[in-house]
């Protein structure tokens, strides 16, 4: 052990907000304690190639001077990266030398889930006497496996950002009539959608935990939202706002994912996950519903909009601002109490620690995003106010007699296809 104890801070995966809230606060409390803080640039990239130079030459000794009056500015003053070691043991260890001989005895990771996975391969190859870890919870995508209620490092300050521009595109499509389908990010789970959609007072969303854990099709999806527009034009509004998940992605048949690209061609990061950015289920999903409109004769318009990295490096929230400062504490003070290997939470100022263990798949030894509850108040009560097609429309003859009228169709073929419907979504 050295006289002078060493922080390390590494910012892997994407920006988010809160990132430099938490570095400043990590700073300012590890200079008080006398400790030297070392911040590393581009995530486990440099890390990972075991060579010294390269890491010094991208890593910052951080002070009190570089910090300050950064517990409300947006962005990280360390620059991130996705890099993934997790999966070249040989990577891990590099990452674990180069720490080693930088004599880091306290190490901070600020990621998701991808990034726990890292860590976790970090802290099986290091004594904890040697090096203590602990990560912060950050993702906008809010899908880390907290404990129930307690959200990510970012996911309040992207919702609150996300708002005011849903609300706009909501009197955009009132004013000039119109159906905006709007995808969001969120990889792996339904809650940033889902919340906007509640808090932004659009007419509907899909996520994909509507659909359970079955495979769908882009044609499933495209029958909710025909669905629900028919549902407006019976109440006499032919305009409004769809949210989508980006994450439904993943429960797509590989036709349909090739539908969502312009030239059919599917492509695919060094991880070997499919590449969003090149996949848009919004411009695919109007290519469809104005198809399907047309040949009933139904004048509507529809445009497509893709958000997401509008939401990253935003002002963080109070909230957020307020969390950074309560899980970059309980960091510090979990190293103090000899915590490692664990990820600092927060409940309304109560600092607990939750083992990497507890929430790794038993099977695969790899962290399991969280997804939407469905069996939640939470989900229940925001798809209770979604303007979609429900059992009890398709028991009511009126409204069934009018949905068929404003569809071309007949009563018998819109019950036969909106049961279908119905059935692939969680009751």
């Amino acid at each position: 052990m050295t006289s002078e104890e060493i922080l390390g801070i590494i910012c892997p995966g994407s920006p988010a907000p809160g990132i430099n809230p938490c570095i400043s606060a990590l700073t300012t409390y590890a200079v008080k304690l006398k400790w030297k803080v070392i911040g590393f640039h581009d995530g486990f990239l440099h890390l990972s190639t075991g060579d010294i130079e390269k890491v010094q030459e991208n890593m910052t000794i951080l002070e009190n001077k570089d910090v300050l009056n950064f517990n409300k500015n947006n962005g990280t003053i360390l620059r991130t990266d996705r890099y993934d070691p997790s999966k070249f043991p040989q990577k891990v260890m590099n990452c674990v030398r180069m720490l080693t001989q930088l004599k880091i005895q306290y190490l901070i990771i600020i990621g998701g889930n991808d990034q726990i996975n890292v860590a976790n391969f970090i802290s099986s190859g290091v004594d904890p006497a040697d090096m203590k870890l602990i990560v912060i919870p950050k993702t906008v995508d809010n899908d880390i496996a907290l404990p129930p209620n307690q959200t990510t490092l970012g996911f309040n300050s992207a919702r609150s950002f996300a708002i005011p521009i849903l609300r706009n595109l909501i009197f955009d499509a009132k004013s000039a009539p119109r159906w905006f389908i709007v995808e969001t990010m969120g990889r792996r789970s339904g809650h940033l959608a889902l919340s906007i959609c509640q808090a932004s007072g659009a007419k509907f969303a899909i996520i994909p935990e509507d659909f359970g854990r079955k495979r769908i099709d882009l044609s499933d999806i495209c029958d909710v939202i025909e669905g629900a527009i028919l549902k407006s034009l019976v109440l006499g509004e032919n305009f409004g706002v769809c949210l989508l998940s980006e994450g439904l992605i993943n429960q797509m048949s590989t036709l349909s994912i090739q539908q969502l690209t312009e030239d059919g061609t599917i492509s695919y990061n060094s991880e070997g996950r499919i590449v969003l950015d090149n996949a848009e289920i919004s411009r695919a999903v109007r290519v469809e519903i104005e198809k399907r409109f047309s040949l009933s004769n139904i004048e509507i318009k529809v445009a497509n909009k893709k958000v997401g990295y509008e939401f990253r490096s935003c002002d963080p929230s109070c909230f957020d601002s307020v969390y950074a400062q309560e899980l970059a504490y309980g960091a510090i003070e979990g190293f103090k109490n000899d915590h490692s290997n664990c990820i600092v939470t927060s409940q309304s100022g109560v600092i607990s620690y939750l083992s990497f263990r507890s929430i790794l798949d038993q099977d695969t030894g790899r962290v399991v995003a969280r997804r939407v509850d469905v069996n939640s108040e939470v989900y229940k009560i925001a798809r209770s106010y979604m303007q979609v097609i429900t059992k009890e429309d398709l028991e009511d003859e009126e409204m069934v007699r009018k949905l068929a009228q404003v569809g071309n169709s007949t009563p018998e073929k819109i019950v036969e296809k909106y049961k279908k419907v119905i059935s692939l979504l969680v009751q």
